[in-house]
């Protein structure tokens, strides 16, 4: 199921799996002022916060990790779509909030 919304969609059914969300829908790029990319990780971070809050949930595949090139009438018109998590979890301080959030959401505490 893909879910763009936040919060989540109640799951439905027993082993629910959201297969894409944040994604499209908070584009950013490399050129982006840290104040979005900061909100985009966030973003992320509260969805899979809100996964691990449900059993119900089978967990949730958060499309897409990286940056990739598609056709002109998508996105910025520059052929490439900017949904990529993985230039901004490279980032200290976004690996640090979003490691926050999982180990809140799993009943932990950070020493």
């Amino acid at each position: 199921m893909n879910d763009f919304g936040f919060p989540l969609k109640p799951p439905n059914h027993p082993r629910y799996l959201i297969t894409e969300f944040v994604g499209h829908t908070y584009p950013t790029k490399t050129i982006d002022d840290k104040e979005r990319l900061m909100e985009h990780t966030v973003r992320h971070a509260r969805v899979h916060d809100q996964l691990a809050s449900n059993p119900q949930y089978a967990g949730g595949i958060g499309w897409c990790a990286f940056d990739y090139n598609t056709h002109s009438d998508f996105g910025s018109g520059d052929r490439i779509c900017y949904h990529g998590r993985d230039r901004h979890l490279s980032r200290a301080k976004a690996r640090g909030r979003l490691l926050q959030v999982a180990v809140r959401s799993c009943g932990g505490n950070r020493a």
